[in-house]
């Protein structure tokens, strides 16, 4: 009785003895085609796992090498398909990546634009202490020993310059990413 025969009605030992005999031989056939050791272990891999699990399929009056280098090529082709796949699809996300990167600058930018022509239609004295408190950082109390006014009276500038902003804002069809934006609100 052949191995291959062995092999076919389950027998492991056979099986483990195939594997000892022709793994190294093998591993060495496939690295040399791909010059990978990675891809050289993996079809090594998946060629003694194919060949236990369809079994019964092996013909016995093929030599077992023959048999071997078969489902090893059948094997590096599945892979390197794969691994084409994988590597398409990521350079596919990278592009999406990249242009969703290039179209949220470009609305980045835009609703900058809108903001400074917004905040600047504010009468001067509004738009002075509107930028004091949100481009500087001053709290009210600094505004209004800066500018000589009250701290109502800062309060009431911000609030009148808020409501102008949003107001002259929500006709742009950025309003939506001005929500999200810290710069005002």
């Amino acid at each position: 009785m052949n191995d291959i025969a062995l092999i076919k009605e389950g027998n492991e030992r056979a099986f483990e003895a195939m594997y000892h005999c022709y793994h190294e031989q093998l591993y060495f056939y496939v690295l040399k085609q791909t010059g990978s050791q990675f891809l050289a272990e993996e079809v090594v891999q998946q060629t003694f796992l194919k060949c236990w699990t369809s079994r019964m399929q092996l013909p016995e009056d093929v030599p077992v090498t023959a048999i071997l280098l078969q489902i090893a090529g059948s094997s590096l082709i599945d892979l390197l398909r794969k691994k084409a796949t994988e590597r398409k699809a990521m350079q596919q996300l990278a592009t999406t990546a990249s242009e969703d990167h290039l179209l949220h600058n470009i609305q980045e930018k835009e609703l900058t634009i809108h903001i400074h022509h917004a905040i600047n239609s504010l009468p001067p004295v509004r738009r002075q202490v509107f930028r004091l408190s949100r481009e500087n950082g001053l709290t009210y109390a600094q505004i209004a020993d800066e500018l000589s006014i009250s701290v109502k009276t800062v309060e009431s500038h911000i609030t009148k310059a808020i409501k102008h902003l949003r107001k002259r804002l929500a006709v742009s069809p950025l309003f939506l990413l001005l929500l999200h934006h810290p710069f005002l609100f």
